[in-house]
């Protein structure tokens, strides 16, 4: 079960990673701030509502904060698809 949470949290590590520099390459810094702004405070309530040991709130926090991150890595995958497209 330990190697399915460290397999999860690497995946929400990149696309973090990902979403965070494609912003950041774009000067949308409004963006990244607001999405790391609500990253956070999702990732705290969701780690607040749970009563464990300190290593899984910060756990729960991690994929918290990865999953606020999802909608917008969707978005970039389309642009980039339909940027590809228009090339062709």
């Amino acid at each position: 079960m330990t190697i399915l949470w460290i397999g999860l949290l690497g995946i929400g590590a990149t696309v973090v990673a990902y979403v965070q520099y494609s912003f950041l390459v774009t000067s949308r810094l409004t963006a990244a701030g607001m999405l790391l702004a609500v990253s956070a405070g999702f990732g705290w309530v969701c780690a607040a509502s749970t009563a464990s040991a300190a290593a899984t709130d910060l756990l729960i926090f991690a994929l918290a904060f990865a999953v606020v991150h999802l909608p917008a890595l969707a978005i970039l995958l389309i642009k980039r698809q339909r940027h590809r497209e228009l090339e062709q």
